[in-house]
């Protein structure tokens, strides 16, 4: 997992589109088929360090030479204008693509595709997806997909239906400018996300603060995951608190046990991470580290501002020995 999205090995692409170990020209699927036409035509998706990831929104079928059906073109392009903003759409040219995934190139054209807004609306399609993509619907560990975009005037309400993995969403926006702009200035105010002090405090309640028999395994500060959930949740989003809750106990007669097995993987702190800036509301941490228990991971935790707090939003763990670094 690097940066904001989770990247497929080469080894796994290769299985999956056919492509060489090294590097495509315009013979790759990521170029246009045309001399003089874009290799890309699709929305920005993110945006960071200078770069702009781009993503088909028409998928490509490989099924017919053993890959998968439904590949969605994604890269990362530097040398590209600063003023080119989320939910864009754009068309890029360029030479050569790296292979990973997503790809990675260097823009030689970027045009930004005009588009008006539709009707009586108050947001443009961009602002409408950069809205959608900042709801806690969407998982910041898997490339999001931008499939259809539609303006509901009857509602007053955009509908963004977008794709990460094999999960499809539409995500409501409200069509409001004014809620845009109240958002942005609220930003403005929001502190740095306190990641070792909310790391600490996690670590506290998963541990330090629950009592546990050690001969039954019973907790004997909560009869209930309910209970055990409602202290976690100081911390942390309630699904991710619920799913921690039906990993590691189990709920008999009113009682609440301990399941005997490792922990989550946690923060090392002290030791160096990663941090990403998704936007404002939105950060992500990622760190690797080696266990006896785990053997080599990556941990990657986002962060969310919510309720004028911090909150753990999602923790996902990539284990590293079975794929390689």
């Amino acid at each position: 997992m690097k940066k904001f999205f989770l990247l497929i090995t080469c080894s796994m692409l290769i299985m999956l589109i056919g492509c060489d170990a090294n590097s495509n020209t315009n013979q790759d699927p990521g170029n246009a088929s045309a001399p003089n036409g874009p290799g890309i035509e699709g929305y920005v998706v993110g945006k960071e360090n200078g770069r702009i990831l781009v993503i088909d929104p028409i998928p490509q079928d490989f099924s017919s030479s053993g890959g998968i059906s439904e590949f969605y073109n994604a890269i990362w392009f530097s040398n590209v204008d600063d003023n080119i903003e989320i939910g864009e759409k754009v068309q890029v040219w360029f030479d050569i693509v790296a292979e990973s995934y997503p790809g990675q190139a260097e823009a030689t054209k970027t045009a930004v595709m005009e588009t008006e807004k539709p009707g009586n609306s108050d947001l443009t399609e961009a602002q409408a997806i950069q809205r959608a993509l900042q709801s806690d619907e969407i998982s910041s560990q898997n490339i999001t997909v931008i499939l259809t975009t539609d303006y509901d005037a009857t509602n007053d309400k955009w509908k963004v239906e977008v794709k990460q993995g094999e999960k499809s969403l539409t995500i409501q926006v409200v069509d409001s400018e004014k809620e845009v702009a109240d958002k942005q200035k609220d930003s403005s105010n929001i502190p740095e996300v306190p990641v070792e002090k909310l790391e600490t405090e996690f670590q506290n309640r998963l541990y330090k603060e629950i009592e546990v028999d050690e001969q039954t395994r019973k907790v004997k500060m909560f009869n209930s995951k309910s209970q055990w959930i409602e202290h976690m949740t100081k911390v942390m989003d309630e699904k991710l608190a619920q799913e921690l809750a039906n990993d590691f106990y189990n709920e008999k007669d009113g009682e609440l046990y301990l399941i005997s097995r490792g922990g989550p993987v946690i923060l090392t702190i002290g030791q160096p991470y990663e941090t990403n800036k998704i936007d404002d509301t939105k950060v992500e941490v990622f760190q690797k580290g080696e266990n006896m228990l785990h053997g080599k991971y990556e941990l990657a935790i986002t962060y969310s501002y919510r309720d004028s707090g911090w909150i753990i939003q999602n923790r996902q763990v990539d284990f590293l020995d079975d794929v390689g670094e």
